[in-house]
Parts: structure tokens; sequence; C-alpha cells
């Protein structure tokens, strides 16, 4: 039960959700990752080696006449698991009990699943489904044609509070100079799929599904997409295309040429990006993976100046995503000189954010401390979209979602007669910030509905 629950916690740890039975099919996602468990391998997991201790003792120390104290010390040292964990996972964010009282719960769903998920048909979508999924669809006229190319840029676990002069000088500035949206509260609404999920959001605008990853679940189902608008696509990638099963999803994305850039260096993306935005592709997407946890790999390639006793991860995430943001320079300095460029749409978002609450405390109280002008605690990504049909700058200082980003990328791009409208709203339109035509809680279930049901192959909205 120890070494389960010390799983458990440190996968929740990582991935804000417990080990269920579509957890098993993300094995895959390890390669070349396994350190970023490592960041949330602290000291205070060491407070399960107690009722560990205990139990070991109950069952080497006592004999058979003395059972009763054995099974009294093992419940306690069961009690102790029990309490210990709920203060773990409470110390993460989550109300105190949380895990304790649901191991059972947990454990029956998890084998339920795993025996029974290969015989799951696929959900019937009801009479009331479908009526609330009409407000999303466009009627299936004319075919859209977009106006502008599209670059989408997806910065890996990129926050907001770390958009600055000094930390990212080259978007900072881009953002200052250029007449582009730039929503600075966005709310992450990633799942089980974390980055997979954002990329599914931005690229489809739908939600991730209740439970599991739908790269994962889900890869052959037909989805909406941006990069279906265009005849020409490509993926910049710095890994194996096996990460996220993203080999599956460019199929499922229409996604016609891969590039594999090795070793997770963003210079190498961007290189790869500057040689092939000429015209060559009219949509590229493009995954940056400097600034994955545990945020060592690309640290060393930053000379920015930081305090010595700042928090070692939070020191870290800072260098990779200063080194990241020197990679794109040369990128954000062609959209003004290069002529396909600058008639391009171009976007800048992050995948999801990245730190959890215990971790987020700890490094606002060393800012406070240092009286530094650094925000941890705000836990939010960013938007940034720029389009040679933005007359003015658009600053939207208020909380808005990630679903928000495909329905403003499809009107900038000029495709608003495209059949699905997205969950979110147009930030384009600053009038529909108080006009939402649904909850993010309705989008995520109706979302849940429709990818589980394949809604657009078996509906005909193709």
């Amino acid at each position: 039960m120890d070494i389960w629950i010390l799983a458990e916690i440190i996968y929740f740890r990582s991935t804000r959700v417990f080990i269920g039975a579509n957890s098993f099919m993300l094995l895959d996602n390890l390669h070349g990752f396994e350190s970023s468990i490592g960041m949330y391998l602290t000291t205070d997991l060491l407070l399960l080696l107690i009722p560990l201790c205990l139990t070991i003792s109950a069952i080497v120390l006592f004999d058979n006449r003395r059972r009763e104290e054995s099974a009294f010390v093992i419940a306690i040292g069961c009690g102790i698991i029990v309490h210990t964990t709920d203060r773990l996972v409470a110390n993460r964010g989550q109300k105190e009990n949380t895990f304790g009282t649901s191991v059972v719960h947990m454990l029956f769903n998890t084998t339920k699943d795993l025996v029974c998920k290969p015989f799951d048909k696929p959900y019937e979508m009801t009479a009331t489904d479908l009526s609330d999924i009409e407000q999303f669809v466009c009627n299936q006229g004319e075919k859209a044609i977009v106006k502008h190319p599209l670059v989408l840029i997806l910065v890996e676990s990129m926050e907001t509070w770390a958009i600055r002069p000094d930390i990212m000088p080259n978007l900072y500035q881009f953002i200052q100079s250029h007449n582009v949206i730039y929503a600075n509260k966005v709310n992450s609404q990633t799942k089980g799929g974390t980055s997979a999920d954002g990329q599914m959001i931005y690229n489809t605008g739908l939600l991730p599904i209740q439970n599991g990853a739908v790269c994962f679940l889900y890869p052959n189902h037909i989805f909406p997409a941006l990069s279906k608008l265009y005849d020409s696509t490509a993926l910049v990638f710095p890994g194996s295309m096996t990460v996220w099963n993203q080999g599956y999803m460019n199929a499922a994305y229409h996604i016609n040429t891969a590039f594999e850039c090795p070793n997770n260096l963003d210079h190498i993306v961007f290189n790869t990006v500057d040689s092939i935005s000429t015209g060559q592709y009219d949509y590229i997407l493009t995954v940056t993976m400097a600034s994955h946890s545990p945020f060592k790999v690309c640290s060393e390639f930053s000379s920015l100046p930081l305090p010595d006793d700042m928090p070692t991860n939070m020191r870290n995430y800072l260098h990779c995503l200063n080194y990241t943001d020197s990679c794109w320079g040369n990128f954000l300095s062609r959209i003004d000189t290069d002529s396909v460029l600058h008639n391009s749409v171009v976007c800048f978002m992050g995948d999801h954010i990245i730190f959890d609450p215990k971790m987020r405390g700890e490094f606002q109280e060393y800012c406070n401390n240092k009286e530094l002008d650094f925000t941890p605690r705000e836990a939010y990504t960013a938007f940034v979209a720029y389009s040679p049909d933005l007359q003015t700058p658009i600053r939207i200082n208020e909380a808005v979602y990630q679903m928000d980003a495909y329905p403003t990328i499809r009107h900038l791009i000029g495709a608003d007669n495209y059949y699905w409208r997205g969950f979110g709203i147009d930030l384009s339109d600053t009038v529909t910030l108080h006009h939402r035509p649904i909850t993010e809680e309705d989008a995520y279930l109706l979302s849940d509905k429709i990818i589980r049901a394949d809604y657009f192959k078996e509906y005909n909205r193709q």
C-alpha cells in the first residue's frame, strides 16, 4: 500500500490527477523525460517510511502468539498512511482527506476500467446533447477559405509571470511594439493529456475528456482542426513522434509533414521554423521543449544573471524560458521584414501551467523576502496573437480560457464560416468577454460527449 500510495502522490504532483487505468497507456511519454518526476521527490515523502517501518516491524518481530498485537500495530501503520497522505496531498493545494478517503474507490475504479475499458461502447448522443451542440456548429455551406497563413507556437509550460523584459525580452518587446492580442490571464484547461491536451484545445476548440488522454484513447476519431483549412501543413516537434502519440494525432489533424528535432533543443526547432516559413507551408505548428520540467537540460544555455539563493526549480525554469526566448529572436524580427510572415497570423501560447500551489507559495515567499517583483503565485498562461489585420493592440487583463484561442484564431485567419465554432469566445471582440455561450463546466461535459461519441463522424460534421 505504501508503494502504491507513494506512486500515486508523485503522479498526482506531476499531472494533477491520480493514476487510473488510462495512465498505463502513457508509458511511451517517459522516454527522455524520466528526470521530470525528480522535482516532485521531496523530503516530505520520507514521512511514508514511518508506517512502512511499523508494518515491517509487526511482521518480523511478532510471532503467531501475538497476532492481536501485530494487527494493532499494522492498523496504526495504515491509519498513519491515510493521515500522512491526506497531509501530503493537502499541502499540494487539495482539501484534506481528498486522498486518504478515496483510496478504495480509486483502486476499485482502476481495476474496473482495466477490465471493462476494452469493451466500452461509444457514447450515444441524446436529443438534448444534439440540441446543445447545434449552437456551436455552422451550417455547412461553401468551404471556408482562409485569408492568411498560420504559425502556432506552443511554448512548453509558459506562465505569464515570466513574460518580462529581463526574462523573455524578445517576446516582451514584440508584444509592446506590435498590434497584437495579448491575454495575460489565461486559465489552463488541460487534464490527463497535459501537453497533448493543450495542442488539441488550441487546434480544435475542444476540451479534454474527463478521464484519460484523447491522443491515446481516440486518435482515430474525426476532429475539426484549424490545420484542416490548409493544404500544406507542417509540425516542428522537439522529440519523438511516439510522445503523446503525436504521429497518430498528426494524421487526425491532417498535418502532412513532421520535422523531428533531436535533444529537445529549441534553437534547432527555430532554425527549422526559419527554414520552412518562407511560403513552403501555409500552416506550421511548432512545439518548444526547453522549459519542460525539471528545467535542467537547457538552463545552462542561458547567461541570465539570477540570485544564487533563488529556489532551484524557479531559477532553472527562468533560465530555460530565457533560452527559448533567445531562440525565436530571429523569427520575430522577420515578421517585419519577410513578406510571407508579415502577412501571416502568428500565435504564441503556453500549453499549460506547471507549478503546484505549494511550490508557487515557496517561490512567492522567496520573492517577497527578497523584494523581487515576480508574481509566481499567479497560475496563468498567456496567449499572444499577431495579425496583419489588427489596427490597434488589444490587451485583455481579465481571466479568460485556453478554449478562447481557437475561435480567436479562426476569426483572424478569416475562417468565420468554418463549420465548428468552438466553445470559447473571439478575444478580438472584447464585447464578448462577458457574454459567453457556455460555462467552462458545461463545455467540459459537452466536449467529453462529442469526443467519445465521435460526433463529427457519426453526424457527418466534417
